[in-house]
């Protein structure tokens, strides 16, 4: 979202540190801009692309799927994860893996849903999809 952010990615390569990003891809121009200057991408998947209203209140399900494209073209090293909810059942798991796997993606990293009255790490494991 930080309009700013190429400036400080270039900064930050030219002092010679790596650069890494956190991102769920809503805005994919401004992903796509930055990408040459990334070292490494966390890219959260939020639902199955035609179901992110339910989870994230707006249709955001294609641009996150144009930014995931984007980013799987650049070649940059990635992890691709998804914050498993409470109400995430098997059947959302399904789709989004028949969605993952039609552009190719064959890891997911699942992470549990960390709710208030829990304390802790987020639980992950390694999923191949």
């Amino acid at each position: 979202m930080q309009r700013g952010l190429a400036a400080a990615l270039a900064e930050v390569r030219s002092l010679g540190f790596a650069t890494g990003l956190h991102t769920a891809g809503i805005y994919p121009a401004r992903l796509a801009a930055v990408l040459p200057l990334l070292d490494w991408v966390g890219f959260d998947i939020k639902a199955p692309f035609r179901e992110y209203a339910s989870v994230v209140g707006c249709d955001a399900g294609a641009l996150a799927r144009t930014s995931l494209e984007t980013l799987l073209a650049s070649g940059v090293p990635h992890e691709i994860r998804c914050t498993v909810p409470p109400d995430f059942d098997a059947a959302a798991l399904m789709r989004l893996r028949e969605d993952l796997n039609r552009i190719e993606i064959s890891n997911l990293t699942l992470q549990e849903c960390r709710l208030p009255e829990k304390q802790g790490d987020c639980a992950r494991l390694s999923y191949s999809v």
